[in-house]
């Protein structure tokens, strides 16, 4: 019993030291973060110092000013960074700062309106809804937009030891203006290759049942991360801007694989990455052939090709080459 006992006692001081461990090294972490940030809180409460007292000094069209900058700024951050990481990935400790500043922003921008309707007439009214309503519509909404397409989490992203294909490889290659790309390469048996590309606030995992696919039947695939998105360098854009800079250098990084027929190298792309292959496709990236799924706006430079969803074929693929 004596043993047991001292067995015990043993066990729980274990575990009680693993916990002081764990705190202490949680402690550790914390730390430097919270030294960053000081200066950052300590410049932010200045500032709403300042602007406070600005706005206490001043008259209407110098606080209507100051609402509508404040509140543009408090909502296209909102929505464009928290409002992107609720949507795209999970809650996080910030979010919910981001929510109130949101909430602060939305009620500023109407303040700004309201110091506007205060003591006019019906006409003049009426003529600043309209302003506020164009300056919504003009402002405020493409403002918040871009800050929305703009604002991509990265989110982790598997090994390739770990989807389950043979042969796969963790690469990483250059697009066509330098920038670094990360994705994953299979080797094919049958000459041709498909560039595999994601949508927007994706990553290559959103691709991995066309990767499977593909390899089964001997296909190269080079699946990537659009820049900005997983673990690619970059700014991230929803609108796929600058996404044949990426497939240009996916095309070149295939030409460069042994095994790769030059001329038999193709894209598939899902939502933002069709619309990415269709103006790699029209720039001239050097794709014998592509298929798209879900794109958008389709840009001028290929409007004679026929709408998702034809059943004629479009004048690209009536042209070009098969992979296979």
């Amino acid at each position: 019993m004596g043993e047991e006992n001292r067995s015990a006692h043993a066990t729980r001081g274990g575990g009680r030291e693993a916990r002081r461990a764990a705190r202490a090294q949680r402690k550790a972490v914390k730390l430097p973060y919270i030294r960053r940030r000081l200066p950052v809180v300590a410049g932010a409460i200045c500032l709403t110092v300042g602007l406070v007292a600005l706005y206490l000094r001043t008259g209407r069209t110098v606080r209507t000013i100051l609402a509508a900058a404040v509140g543009l700024f408090a909502t296209a951050h909102g929505i464009g960074v928290h409002i992107a990481h609720l949507a795209k990935v999970e809650v996080g400790g910030a979010d919910y700062t981001g929510l109130l500043a949101l909430a602060a922003g939305i009620v500023l921008l109407l303040l700004a309106i309201a110091l506007q309707l205060a003591g006019r007439r019906w006409p003049a009214r009426i003529l600043v809804i309209v302003v506020s309503l164009l300056a919504i519509e003009v402002v405020v909404i493409p403002v918040t937009v871009g800050a929305y397409a703009t604002s991509v989490p990265h989110a982790p992203v598997r090994s390739a030891g770990s989807i389950g294909v043979a042969g796969a490889q963790d690469v990483t290659f250059p697009a066509r203006d330098g920038t670094r790309l990360a994705g994953w390469y299979v080797p094919g048996t049958n000459g041709a290759a498909v560039i595999l590309m994601h949508g927007s606030s994706s990553t290559r995992a959103a691709t991995l049942a066309h990767l499977r696919m593909l390899a089964r039947n001997g296909y190269g695939i080079l699946a990537f991360d659009a820049r900005g998105h997983g673990e690619s360098a970059g700014q991230a854009n929803a609108f796929g801007w600058r996404g044949d800079d990426d497939i240009a250098g996916a095309v070149r990084y295939l030409r460069d694989r042994a095994g790769v027929d030059p001329g038999r190298i193709a894209a598939l792309g899902l939502s933002m990455g069709a619309e990415e292959a269709l103006r790699a496709a029209a720039d001239g990236a050097g794709l014998a052939r592509w298929s798209r799924t879900g794109p958008g706006h389709r840009p001028p430079a290929i409007s004679a090709s026929r709408p998702t969803g034809s059943r004629r074929p479009s004048r690209f693929r009536r042209r070009g080459r098969r992979c296979a």
